[in-house]
């Protein structure tokens, strides 16, 4: 019985989350010594990665540079690129055995019966001078829990001549170790995980950006968005090391939702997703977690001020749950990715003067094309405090069938071709969606779009387009079947304006005099929602430099 209970405190512990206490390199380590990084450079990587894996959970002290200098001499030494395997090897050999050196300050406090504030205070303050170090800064090292070092491992640029683009690519890595001591005192330093990830910044060769309230040539603005892209997916890396996995026990259970004492002061945001967990005992009487759910965040308490405050999540699926179970956090970016498959409405009339009675006659011919969309959606409610506001870009490409469309094929059969021409369309769009609970994992979805649009006809040299802006309102349903993925479906209609304005390739203007078309007309998608874990660059950022605005 006694293991039993041990095991469940461990499980417990394991779920319940503590604020830890860290020490971190504050300064920036270079695993390939052919990166040629400048020190304003540095500083702007070191600001980001402080801003982003600094979160609330944490409290944070610096380590000393003088601890890193045999590690920054062995890195340097080695004079070609190495793996962030080779820099941790390197940590073990050069930087891992000063900071055992100061964790055993406590062993030897205790071996030497050093009982007053004086005593310790006067050998600690003795050992630290030898380390070079302050007494203050080697007992914030002797009560961190855990260490951090950020190593940058990769740093290229590219220059597309052709499209007049810059691109830069980062590779950057934390490396984690748990301070560990025994019940004699002595002190240890335990790997706890290596974490890499990529960051990609985009720029027009030649032009100036406004980012973050001040003025950067291109080469600053494609870096800089390289840095954040890079610091926030090793954010989300972070948040989900076991160890660093916010978690809370439930306190109040509702119809649809579940309450627990967490909040603002450990960084919690609406719509953060929790998976519900319950303590189980299997066959070899071991105390195992068992998911049994998934909820998001729909009210964040204030606890800073009142820490008998409560967090509400919102149960998207989970049945039987009562108080006592755990909520254990799912880290993911604010970023979604949808992936739809659409129908692209479209009209041709035709006008013309009919020779025998004068008068004008229409003709409509209609198209139905379809497409295959990608959109990238930020959860911008995240910071206005509103549940589920989404605000993103996305990009498809189709194609339609022109069988029905004979004044079109008549023009190509004027041009020499007597196959109907082939249907291409192209769109971007600008998206704002708002998502409504309904019930269990069931959710209500409002869509709004502003549309760019092009369909065009071609054969061999031959081309007809027509593109024009518009306006698209839809609504529709999503179902949860995992925390991760939404299937959805969607219905609405798109207003565009009809036009005569058409771009031409190969043919004359006198061949399509009175031609109009329109994109209007109902449409409908049905789309995969996936909660992206990490991405790589920042799509609005990208839109941004690649464009020059």
């Amino acid at each position: 019985i006694l293991n039993v209970f041990l095991l469940w405190g461990i499980a417990q512990g394991q779920l319940k989350y503590e604020r830890k206490s860290i020490s971190y390199a504050n300064a920036l380590f270079v695993s390939d010594p052919s990166i040629r990084i400048e020190e304003k450079e540095a500083s702007y990587i070191i600001k980001k990665f402080r801003e982003y894996i600094e979160m609330p959970r944490f409290d944070y002290n610096p380590i000393p540079d003088e601890l890193f200098e045999d590690f920054r001499n062995e890195v340097e030494s080695r004079g070609a690129s190495i793996s962030l395997e080779e820099v941790v090897e390197i940590l073990k050999q050069t930087f891992v055995p000063k900071i055992i050196e100061i964790l055993d300050i406590e062993k030897e406090i205790r071996a030497q019966n050093l009982l007053t504030e004086e005593q310790r205070n006067s050998f600690i303050a003795t050992k630290a001078k030898a380390l070079g170090i302050t007494a203050e800064q080697a007992m914030k090292i002797m009560n961190s829990a855990f260490i951090y070092i950020p190593v940058i491992s990769k740093y290229n640029s590219y220059v597309d001549n052709d499209n007049q683009l810059l691109t830069i690519e980062l590779n950057a890595g934390a490396i984690w170790y748990r301070v560990i001591y025994s019940e004699s005192g002595e002190g240890d330093l335990k790997l706890v995980v290596r974490k890499e990830t990529k960051g990609m910044g985009v720029a027009k060769i030649g032009k100036e950006f406004k980012h973050e309230g001040e003025k950067v040539d291109y080469k600053g603005y494609a870096f800089r968005t390289a840095v954040i892209a890079l610091a926030r997916d090793l954010q989300v890396a972070t948040r989900d090391i076991p160890e660093f996995r916010l978690g809370a026990q439930v306190m109040e259970v509702y119809s649809n939702a579940v309450t627990f004492p967490m909040g603002k002061r450990e960084g919690i945001k609406i719509d953060d997703g929790f998976d519900l967990v319950e303590l189980q005992e299997d066959p070899n009487g071991e105390i195992i977690q068992r998911k049994i759910g998934f909820a998001r965040i729909v009210s964040v308490a204030d606890n800073r001020s009142n820490p008998r405050a409560f967090s509400k999540a919102r149960v998207i699926f989970g049945r039987g749950l009562e108080p006592g179970i755990y909520v254990s956090e799912r880290p993911r970016l604010p970023i979604d990715l949808y992936v739809r498959i659409l129908n692209n409405p479209f009209t041709v009339k035709y006008t013309y003067t009919d020779w025998w009675t004068g008068e004008k006659v229409t003709q409509t011919y209609t198209m139905t094309g379809y497409s295959i969309q990608a959109e990238l959606l930020y959860n911008i409610g995240r910071n206005v405090n509103i549940s589920q506001l989404w605000l993103g870009v996305g990009i498809y490409i189709g194609g339609g069938n022109a069988e029905n469309l004979d004044v079109i094929k008549a023009i190509f059969q004027l041009a020499g071709y007597t196959e109907k021409p082939d249907v291409g369309i192209l769109g971007f769009n600008g998206i704002l969606i708002k998502k409504f609970y309904v019930f269990n994992r069931f959710m209500a979805v409002g869509k709004g779009e502003l549309i760019s649009e092009i369909v065009s006809f071609s054969k061999g040299e031959s081309k007809l387009a027509h593109s024009k802006l518009g306006f698209g309102l839809g609504f529709g349903v999503e179902y949860t079947a995992t925390p991760d993925l939404n299937l959805g479906f969607n219905l609405g209609y798109r207003l565009f304006s009809e036009s005569e304005e058409w771009d031409l390739g190969g043919l004359t203007s006198t061949t399509i005099q009175g031609l109009a078309g329109n994109h209007s007309g109902f449409g409908f998608s049905i789309y995969l929602n996936y909660s992206l874990p990490k991405l790589g660059f920042d799509p609005i950022a990208a839109i941004r430099g690649a464009v020059g605005w």
